[in-house]
């Protein structure tokens, strides 16, 4: 072949692939406009989900391992039956059980279609600082839950899990060598919307009712929230500064709220965090990135606490000072995310939170 005929050859061939991308891409988002499934179960299965989506049995065989750095961890407990990927992990600092101790029950995020408990990979000793380990060894018992993914399941199924979750650690939580001083809710993107949502039904009464739901927790137990990156206004899922991330944050509220419109759903109006929080909310530490995240909601949730005179934080970081984007607080190798942390842990010491190492 000559060279000509070659550079022809790879002309077209080169054309035709880019003409399969382009139509494959096209009719990817006409369906997208009708319904999110195909796309979000494509990239689920392409390995945004490590196993089934949604299992009845646990991904690792329940186990107790001694980590590196001392801490206890308890993988894999079963915390309820109704639901699939009803399992919870459980950190404990130096392994020292029965230790009063505030816990931090931990919701990850992953758009209500991914994510999972561990966070990474806790059981390796690599580069990156792992998240729940740090806040371990900062003091705290650290509890992490998984749920039920979309589509399959929807909206509010997240929330009944934690419940779930919550009734199990007060039934049995000692077996597991937890002594309460208190929880502490904490949630990364999705999983703040769950928790809360949640904690405004364990504060708000009224709000409970209309979920048909009753509080599980006395408010004096509440020690503190903290949100990361977090979800508190679905009706702005899919308004960051990001094109694909708005693309891809839309399909995926959409099939969780089982809504054709986030500005119209009413299932979007009802799990809205900052609209139906109340003056009994307890102190709160906020931080979200600046960059491809839930930025403005964050502000509007600091703006509401002014309002209701909450005891809270927001640590934001902005572009000027560093490009920081949706999630960045657990990436620890990341300086701010550093900062972030010791600032968090100051303002739940500040809050009588007493955590014990």
């Amino acid at each position: 072949m000559s060279w000509k005929k070659l550079r022809r050859f790879t002309r077209i061939t080169f054309a035709g692939i880019l003409t399969a991308i382009v139509i494959i891409f096209v009719g990817l988002f006409i369906t997208t406009s009708f319904t999110p499934v195909p796309f979000i179960t494509l990239l689920q299965e392409a390995g945004m989900v490590e196993g089934e989506v949604n299992s009845f049995k646990p991904k690792e065989t329940p186990a107790e391992t001694v980590l590196s750095d001392g801490t206890l961890l308890v993988s894999d407990i079963q915390y309820g039956d109704k639901y699939p990927n009803s399992f919870l992990d459980i950190y404990i600092p130096e392994g020292q059980e029965d230790t009063r101790r505030p816990t931090i029950l931990f919701v990850h995020g992953g758009g209500f279609a991914w994510g999972d408990k561990t966070v990474g990979k806790p059981k390796e000793d690599d580069e990156s600082p792992h998240y729940l380990r740090t806040l371990a060894k900062n003091g705290f018992n650290v509890v992490s839950i998984n749920y039920a993914l979309t589509p399959e399941y929807d909206y509010p199924v997240p929330l009944f899990q934690l419940d779930q979750a919550v009734k199990f650690l007060q039934e049995y939580g000692k077996e597991y060598g937890l002594a309460d001083e208190g929880v502490i809710f904490m949630g990364q993107s999705a999983g703040g919307q769950v928790i809360g949502q949640y904690v405004n039904i364990q504060t708000n009464s009224k709000y409970a009712k209309q979920l048909n739901m009753k509080p599980t927790i006395n408010l004096n137990e509440i020690k503190g929230v903290v949100f990361n990156s977090a979800l508190l206004d679905g009706n702005q899922m899919d308004q960051t500064d990001n094109g694909l991330k708005n693309y891809l944050f839309n399909a995926m509220g959409r099939l969780f709220f089982d809504t054709d419109d986030l500005k119209k759903g009413y299932s979007v109006d009802q799990s809205n965090v900052i609209q139906h929080m109340n003056s009994n909310f307890p102190p709160t530490f906020i931080t979200d990135g600046n960059s491809g995240s839930f930025t403005e909601q964050a502000k509007d949730l600091d703006r509401r606490m002014d309002e209701l005179d909450i005891p809270h934080q927001f640590n934001y970081y902005d572009k000027k000072t560093a490009k920081l984007t949706h999630g960045y607080e657990s990436l620890l190798t990341n300086e701010y995310a550093k900062k972030n942390m010791e600032k968090m842990l100051d303002f739940l010491i500040s809050n009588d939170v007493e955590p014990i190492s």
